[in-house]
């Protein structure tokens, strides 16, 4: 049985976050599986940051930013759904509530309560770093593959951290439709399967995307293994992705079987996704990033070490005029970068500081003040007025 948050015969969910909130200290962000998550503000009930939301007023450029590299978001709601590895870690996703386990050389696992696992996210990144500014341009014309490799910068490598592999099958019983780019079964009396080889480099994830019909109903239809073992479809929710599991310096032979009467399959895409890549270039980022950080919601403040003078403090804050930003106790201008706040800095170290100011209260205030004022002359005006 699968409880949902707001279900009061699952106190362990409660529990959990409970326990996060007064174990683990510092800004982190929480993603909770998509199996877990009753609606999108749950993570106001549970104090929690997420990222998925909805509200009618809601912050339309990043989300349609966020909907552009590839979450599910419009102008009302964003839905995290399970995640996409970089941006998550990008924006400082650091702990994970799942029935699932998950990988240790990318995961630790920090605590259980009853079929609850809460795991820390080893490459997540701190809510301020120092990046260049055309990482986080989208380009409309880019893959979600494209989009995401730019957002974490160029590694020394030169090579991708999402990686299209163009894998030709191997098949039996299938005819292939490549006008449709589809697989049909000849002989539904017989065996039909497609099979996918591959070789792993360093520790990398294995992920497939597949048509959103098969997608949907892929557990029925397809039983996938790996060298022999049967492996768990484990679905991001997001683009038709799923992942396959995480392999390290070897080669694997993907078998996805056609059964349950299933009499087609659409041509699958496949990817990998390199964390030993993703590891290296978390390090290096991590040397210029925000420490001795506090904050409230109104509030931040934070010291940076800064090596580099074509690099922008980013911040995975959304961007809003109401934002004071002091560098240096000076005043200075945050730039918008992708829906969040970006703010110049040259070498050196900086104190930075935030303050959130909303306008519309301090207009309110003055006109409120000034209403009174009125008021008041007219009173002294009609006093005196009835004197005389």
């Amino acid at each position: 049985m699968i409880h949902h948050g707001y279900d009061k015969n699952n106190p362990d969910y409660d529990t959990m976050f409970k326990w996060l909130n007064k174990n683990k200290s510092g800004f982190y962000r929480t993603k909770p599986d998509m199996e877990l998550v009753s609606s999108e503000n749950e993570s106001l009930r549970y104090n929690y940051k997420g990222m998925s939301s909805y509200t009618s007023t809601g912050n339309g450029e990043l989300n349609q930013y966020l909907a552009s590299i590839g979450y599910a978001a419009n102008t009302r709601t964003i839905a995290m759904k399970n995640g996409i590895f970089i941006s998550d870690s990008l924006f400082s996703f650091k702990y994970d509530v799942t029935k699932k386990n998950r990988d240790a050389r990318i995961y630790k696992k920090v605590n259980q309560i009853g079929d609850l696992n809460l795991y820390e996210n080893k490459l997540s990144l701190p809510l301020g770093y120092m990046v260049k500014k055309e990482q986080f341009e989208a380009n409309e014309q880019e893959t979600w593959i494209e989009k995401q490799n730019n957002l974490l910068g160029r590694n020394s490598e030169n090579q991708p951290y999402y990686k299209q592999e163009n894998l030709k099958p191997n098949f039996e019983n299938l005819n292939y439709d490549k006008t449709n780019q589809k697989y049909q079964i000849i002989d539904m009396n017989k065996p039909a399967f497609l099979t996918y080889q591959l070789k792993i480099k360093d520790v990398a994830e294995f992920l497939v995307e597949m048509n959103s019909d098969d997608y949907v109903t892929a557990e029925h239809f397809y039983k996938m293994t790996i060298n022999g073992k049967k492996i768990d479809f484990n679905k991001l929710e997001l683009m038709n992705l799923a992942n396959l599991g995480v392999f390290e310096n070897q080669e694997i032979t993907l078998k996805i079987d056609l059964i349950n009467e299933a009499q087609s399959i659409y041509k699958p895409q496949f990817y990998t996704l390199n964390y030993s890549l993703v590891n290296k270039q978390v390090n290096k980022i991590k040397k210029q990033s925000l420490y001795n950080v506090s904050y409230n919601n109104k509030m931040l403040k934070g010291t940076i070490d800064v090596t580099s003078s074509d690099e922008v403090l980013f911040l995975s804050i959304p961007y809003d005029k109401n934002w004071q930003i002091k560098v240096n106790n000076v005043k200075v201008d945050g730039d918008k970068m992708g829906g969040f706040i970006g703010v110049p800095l040259k070498k050196g170290k900086h104190l930075i500081e935030l303050n959130y100011r909303p306008m519309v209260i301090y207009v309110s205030s003055l006109f409120s003040f000034m209403m009174l004022v009125i008021y008041l002359m007219l009173l002294v005006f009609m006093n005196r007025k009835t004197n005389n």
